[in-house]
C-alpha cells in the first residue's frame, strides 16, 4: 500500500502540487485506519466509544434557617352573671390574639427547597381568652309612685298616697306597669 502512495507522491511533487499530496496523504492514512487513534486504543476495537464521559456537576447543598410565624386568634367564652340585668353584656377580659413562631432548618440542593424540618416552636405572647358577662338579673319590679282615682299623678308608695285625691287607682313600679291592689 505504502509504494501506491509513494508513486502518488512522485507524480505529483513532479507537477508542484506536494502541498495538496501531504494532505492527501495523511488523509488516505487515516482513510484506511493506518494513522487512526481508534486502532491503538483497546476499547475501540471491541466497538465501545472513546470520548470522555461528562462527569454530573457536583450538587450545591445549602442550610438556612427560616423563622415564619402565625397569628393565633383569641377565643371568646360568655359567663352568666346575675349581677347584671337580664339582656346586658359586659366584657369582663379583653381579648387578645397569640403568635405561633416556627424555625425550620431549610435544605436547598442547586437552591431549590427539598426538605424542611421543624427545629423549634414558640406561642409568644400566649392568647389571651375574651370574657363577656352577660347579665341574667331580672329585677323585681319596686313601687315608684301612684296614680290617684282623678288622674293626678303621685309619687308617694306608701300610705296616704292620694289622701286628698278621692285614693289611689293604681300603684306606678319600676317596670313601667301601673297594678291596682
Amino acid at each position: 500500500m505504502l509504494g501506491r502512495f509513494k508513486g502518488w507522491f512522485s507524480a505529483l511533487s513532479k507537477a508542484g502540487k506536494i502541498g495538496v499530496i501531504s494532505g492527501a496523504v495523511v488523509l488516505s492514512f487515516a482513510a484506511i485506519g493506518a494513522a487512526s487513534p481508534q486502532n491503538h486504543d483497546p476499547k475501540a476495537v471491541k466497538g465501545e466509544s472513546t470520548k470522555a464521559t461528562p462527569q454530573p456537576a457536583q450538587p450545591i447543598i445549602e442550610h438556612k434557617v427560616v423563622t415564619a410565624t402565625e397569628n393565633i386568634p383569641f377565643e371568646s367564652q360568655t359567663v352568666d352573671d346575675a349581677s347584671l340585668a337580664d339582656g346586658t353584656n359586659q366584657t369582663q377580659t379583653e381579648g387578645a390574639n397569640g403568635i405561633r413562631t416556627k424555625t425550620y432548618d431549610v435544605t436547598l440542593t442547586n437552591g431549590v427547597e427539598t426538605s424542611r424540618t421543624l427545629i423549634k416552636e414558640e406561642v409568644t405572647p400566649q392568647p389571651v381568652t375574651q370574657v363577656i358577662k352577660h347579665g341574667t338579673h331580672i329585677a323585681t319590679p319596686y313601687r315608684v309612685g301612684a296614680t290617684c282615682v282623678d288622674g293626678w299623678p303621685s309619687s308617694a308608695t306608701g300610705s296616704g298616697a292620694c289622701s286628698h285625691h278621692h285614693g289611689v287607682s293604681c300603684w306606678q313600679y319600676s317596670d313601667g306597669t301601673c297594678r291596682s291592689y
